[in-house]
């Protein structure tokens, strides 16, 4: 185990399950690293600083989308590309406003966004969009204005 200002690398499992390898400087992950949550399913692995996700990184979600690109203190913000299980493409900048529980159904987190991005749908059509999105966090499910069914894809090209 290293001291506090020693950078070392370490496997530590938490009291969740929960699971982090990489380096850490104390007993906080600061370096590059990987962290799974066993719940959900959900893996990121990249960028550390003082215990947060923070520069590059790639998180995979439990359904299977992947987001590759910028993070800043826990969230999804700056330039990335979400890749959707269905083969779609969102790639541009990605903008954190805020996080929030749903108040319909279940309460599950999510994060609203401010999205300047291209869409591709898994045939290869491309769409721009600028707006408001509201990404669920455990799922990956990126939810635009105006879904009719927010686990079909993006657009219909």
């Amino acid at each position: 185990m290293g001291n506090k200002g020693t950078t070392y690398v370490d496997k530590h499992v938490y009291p969740s399950g929960n699971y982090y390898t990489g380096e850490m400087k104390g007993k906080r992950r600061h370096g590059t690293g990987t962290y799974t949550w066993i719940e959900d399913g959900c893996t990121y692995e990249g960028d550390w600083f003082e215990n947060q996700q923070s520069g590059k990184g790639a998180m995979t979600f439990k359904n299977g989308n992947k987001y590759v690109g910028d993070f800043l203190k826990n969230n999804i913000h700056g330039e990335g590309c979400l890749t959707t299980r269905n083969g779609e493409t969102i790639s541009g900048n990605f903008m954190f406003k805020q996080r929030m529980v749903t108040t319909d159904g279940p309460k599950y987190p999510v994060a609203e966004y401010d999205l300047d991005v291209d869409v591709t749908s898994s045939n290869g059509s491309k769409q721009k969009y600028q707006g408001v999105a509201t990404l669920h966090i455990y799922t990956g499910m990126l939810v635009l204005p105006g879904m009719a069914k927010p686990d079909a894809p993006i657009f219909d090209a």
